[in-house]
């Protein structure tokens, strides 16, 4: 499994979204499972599946699917092709 695979599962995991779900349009309050509870989760999840630690401003910046594979790839390095 790549990373963009297993960024890609965690996500339609912890957002419980179906397996046809544009993950390019998931969002923050936007996207009706992602609410404040699923963001915790998100995160710790993501924080788990590559060994990684979010600073609390990444936490907040991790809001839609494209922000969230820039923190990843850019301040920790995990190979995303976004």
């Amino acid at each position: 499994m790549t990373e963009l695979e297993r960024f890609q599962d965690v996500l339609r995991t912890e957002l419980m979204l179906p397996p046809g779900e544009d993950l390019a349009t998931v969002a923050y309050g936007r996207t009706e499972t992602w609410d404040s509870v699923a963001h915790m989760q998100l995160v710790l999840a993501l924080e788990t599946a590559f060994g990684i630690t979010l600073s609390p401003d990444e936490v907040v910046e991790i809001s839609t699917y494209p922000a969230a594979v820039r923190v990843l790839r850019d301040h920790h390095g995990v190979a995303l092709a976004g």
